[in-house]
């Protein structure tokens, strides 16, 4: 590694809030789009990391070919990189090519958990910025988001089993990201289809949040932070809370297989229904049962089963919830 002296300021600010010692002499998979972001990210590890271990860095870019010729310019780009710092490339290419942005950022994370368990990587990192950070919090926002939602984006989390996902970035803002590549004199792509407000996320980063800053309050994007931050805090506390009222009333009759999950409502008599919809939210991680359909009326007509002596009914992702006595029991249509 170099001597801090010579790190510039973005590299000493990854460090501090990524030690080296937990990645440095482990395999990682850095997802390169060849925007600004991604590339100060794989140019600061690459300025950090000493020449010997650079082959733990496998470069992987994701070509979805939405662009045509600028799509393969982009891939060819990110190449041009990878041997310039001799680094391994692989270019991804989805078979079945997914026109929702949505659906096409669930199968760059399938690639890549797929590229990391081929080379045997410990970390597929994403260079997630402070800023993306921001439009996402104010995004949950507006769609009516609730506590956990205003945590934003996670800096940690497991893609599968022993492969987790980092952004080492996320507190870094863009504008240090421009400033880094251009001490650095290193050129980057722009993708034109991040200026095309038909995107809400677009929409939001060049149309509302100026508005915000500008009309409203100056420091809107750092409040914004603030609120995401307050929110980690506060979901950590109740976390606290509702995992010993899991591990007391929620069962899982059937062993190892848990088809089926038996909760005691007798227990969860007093407790505040944000606490106890909260536990719902935990017995769907817990069985990996699809949350992107349950919106806020589903986990509330589940907290309302607890008080209900008697119910009956089916949730997105084909989940039946029979209510008897006094237990509530939650089976898929599967078994």
């Amino acid at each position: 590694m170099p001597q801090d002296e010579l790190l510039l300021p973005l590299e000493r600010s990854l460090i501090s809030r990524w030690p080296m010692k937990r990645w440095c002499d482990v395999r990682c998979i850095l997802a390169v789009s060849g925007g600004a972001d991604s590339v100060a990210m794989v140019r600061s590890l690459t300025r950090i990391i000493t020449p010997e271990l650079r082959s733990n860095l496998v470069i992987g870019h994701v070509n979805h070919g939405w662009r045509g010729e600028q799509s393969d310019a982009d891939a060819q780009f990110v190449q041009n990189i990878a041997e310039e710092l001799d680094l391994e490339f692989v270019c991804l290419a989805p078979e079945n090519v997914l026109r929702t942005e949505a659906a096409a950022r669930d199968q760059r994370y399938s690639l890549l958990t797929a590229l990391a368990k081929e080379r045997g990587a410990r970390y597929v990192l994403m260079a997630h910025s402070c800023d993306d950070q921001i439009e996402t919090v104010l995004d949950r926002i507006l769609r009516g988001t609730g506590l956990a939602g205003m945590r934003g984006i996670p800096r940690e989390r497991e893609l599968e089993h022993g492969i987790a996902l980092v952004r080492p970035l996320l507190e870094v803002s863009r504008n240090e990201i421009i400033s880094y590549l251009g001490e650095l004199g290193q050129e980057y792509c722009h993708d034109a289809s991040n200026d095309d407000v038909k995107y809400t996320r677009n929409r939001i980063r060049h149309e509302l949040l100026p508005l915000l800053k500008n009309q409203y309050h100056g420091a809107a994007d750092e409040a914004l932070l603030r609120l995401q931050q307050m929110s980690c805090e506060l979901q950590d506390v109740i976390a606290e809370i509702v995992y010993p009222l899991f591990q007391t009333n929620v069962h899982f009759p059937d062993g190892v297989a848990r088809e089926r999950v038996v909760i005691t409502c007798k227990g969860l008599t007093d407790v505040a229904p944000y606490l106890i919809r909260e536990l719902f939210v935990l017995v769907w991680k817990q069985q990996d049962w699809p949350r992107g359909a349950m919106s806020t009326v589903h986990w509330q007509r589940l907290a309302e089963a607890v008080a209900t002596p008697q119910a009956a009914f089916e949730l997105p992702g084909g989940v039946r919830v029979e209510r008897a006595d006094d237990v509530l029991v939650l089976a898929t249509n599967q078994q």
